[in-house]
């Protein structure tokens, strides 16, 4: 496998030259999310031109990475790349926000492939063979094998080749308009602010009593804490449903040593230390030990969340689902799943129609025409959504 494995400013300065002016780049990257380290890391930047690949090593201490993300921005290059979703998080963490992209994942799926890897689609589309053998292996780790780097390789040289037999597909079928404003509304995504590291979820006050959610919820954060400071990832300092028991039984001395699920940080004399300053805190709360965070909704609001969601329940068995299966029936039931998705439906059903590309509302408007349904009595919006068509 033939590529430039760049890992001083110098060598990005001339791949970078390289890619000025390109019609069309290839881009991955390789990152590590809280698996072998603290935090979402940027590991490695595969570019391929059509003639030459080039992977980037973001964590020499020879290279600034910022210098690529002009190039990434340019929108007169279009990057071609494959379910980027949380390489887009990532990136724009960074600072680094891509234009022009064709997510062959989503063109993909818009022609009814079932959902699948990057290696299945290669096989199926143009008959290409990968080896996926090193996805999961530790890209933080220096130096990186030639699996490793073959593997980076594998994932960027033929994606422009697929971009192609997909975009001759789509015309052939008249769909590459459908895929064209798909891309285009990754231009407005942008994913400042959102927290990458979720640790903490609504979910995870079932069970609970009041202060025993406080006292997880500082636990969760002491445990972060720890895995910032050591570079850990947080599960290396404390699997979270030992620190759940821990929460609901703060007394049991038997979590610091054998309890399943304990790992070795959480012994740590300062992390003990921080417990008892934490668990001293609550108790200055006066937080109840009875009642459950998770509390039912007052009975009012409870009677109207259940006929809300009836009347939802009824909307989407009434209309949004025979529309549905009537588009799964022209244009394939994977495709049908972002033409008219349960997003589609709820943000429907909010009366939120501006994130609806023009196809999408198109073919609702069609496929609730052949069915009889009139469309006013599935957006909330009335006339808004229906005369944007």
């Amino acid at each position: 496998m033939k590529y430039s494995y760049i890992v001083n400013n110098k060598d990005l300065e001339n791949c970078i030259v390289e890619l000025k002016d390109l019609a069309a780049i290839a881009i991955d990257l390789e990152f590590d999310k809280n698996r072998y380290a603290y935090g979402f890391n940027l590991c490695l930047v595969q570019i391929f031109t059509g003639e030459q690949c080039y992977l980037i090593d973001p964590l020499s201490k020879e290279l600034d990475i910022q210098k690529l993300f002009p190039s990434l921005e340019d929108k007169s290059t279009q990057k071609v790349v494959f379910a980027f979703g949380e390489d887009l998080r990532l990136l724009h963490s960074l600072g680094c926000f891509p234009k022009n992209l064709f997510d062959i994942a989503t063109a993909a799926k818009l022609l009814n492939y079932p959902p699948g890897s990057l290696a299945v689609l290669l096989e199926t589309i143009i008959g290409v063979q990968i080896n996926k053998s090193s996805q999961n292996s530790n890209w933080l780790k220096r130096p990186l094998t030639e699996n490793q780097l073959n593997y980076a390789a594998l994932d960027v040289i033929h994606l422009l080749k697929l971009r192609t037999a997909i975009v001759e597909e789509a015309t052939e079928k008249n769909k590459l308009n459908w895929i064209d404003e798909e891309n285009a509304a990754f231009d407005k995504l942008s994913y400042v602010g959102v927290e990458n590291n979720n640790f903490i979820k609504k979910k995870d006050m079932n069970g609970l009593t009041e202060f025993e959610w406080n006292l997880f919820k500082e636990l969760m954060l002491l445990r972060e804490g720890f895995a910032k400071a050591t570079g850990r990832p947080s599960y290396q300092i404390a699997d979270k449903e030992v620190l759940k028991e821990l929460a609901q039984n703060p007394d049991k001395s038997v979590f610091w040593n054998n309890t399943k699920g304990n790992r070795s940080a959480i012994r740590f004399s300062k992390f003990k230390a921080g417990f008892k300053k934490i668990l001293i805190d609550t108790e200055a709360l006066n937080l109840s030990k009875t009642d459950r965070a998770n509390k039912p909704l007052p009975r009012e609001n409870a009677i109207r969340h259940r006929t809300e969601r009836s009347r939802t329940e009824k909307m989407k068995k009434m209309y949004f689902k025979p529309i549905q299966q009537e588009i799964a029936k022209e244009h394939g039931e994977h495709a049908a799943t972002i033409i008219l998705g349960n997003r589609i439906i709820a943000a429907i059903l909010a009366g939120d129609t501006d994130q609806l590309k023009n196809y999408q509302l198109k073919l609702i408007k069609s496929s609730a025409q052949q069915l009889g349904i009139d469309l006013n009595l599935i957006f909330n919006s009335g006339q808004t959504a229906v005369n944007a068509i």
